[in-house]
C-alpha cells in the first residue's frame, strides 16, 4: 500500500448552524473543535441568529473563526445564500 502525503496547507473547514445558544449541537461543535489539530485543519463557524449568541466566545476560544450572516428566521435565512457564497469565496473555504 502506497502511503500519501498530504501537501502542507491547512484544510479549511466552514460549520453553519442556526444560532449558537447552549445547545446540544452547539456544545458537540466547541467539544469537536477541542480535538482537531490546529495545525491541519482552520475553522470557521457562521450563524444566523444575533441574539443565541451564548457560545460565540468558547468557540472563538477553541480556534475557530466566528461570523454572524444576521436572519431573524427560516425564510431569511435561506435568503442569505448569497452572503454565504461570499464568504465561502473570500475565506477560501474547502
Amino acid at each position: 500500500m502506497q502511503k500519501v502525503e498530504l501537501n502542507n496547507a491547512r484544510i479549511i473547514i466552514l460549520h453553519l448552524i442556526k444560532s449558537l445558544g447552549r445547545g446540544g449541537a452547539e456544545k458537540l461543535l466547541l467539544e469537536t473543535l477541542k480535538l482537531h489539530d490546529k495545525n491541519r485543519f482552520e475553522f470557521h463557524c457562521v450563524y444566523f441568529l444575533p441574539w443565541k449568541n451564548q457560545m460565540v466566545d468558547e468557540i472563538s476560544k477553541a480556534g475557530a473563526k466566528v461570523s454572524c450572516i444576521p436572519a431573524k428566521n427560516n425564510f431569511l435565512i435561506l435568503l442569505r445564500l448569497p452572503w454565504i457564497i461570499r464568504y465561502v469565496r473570500l475565506n477560501k473555504i474547502d
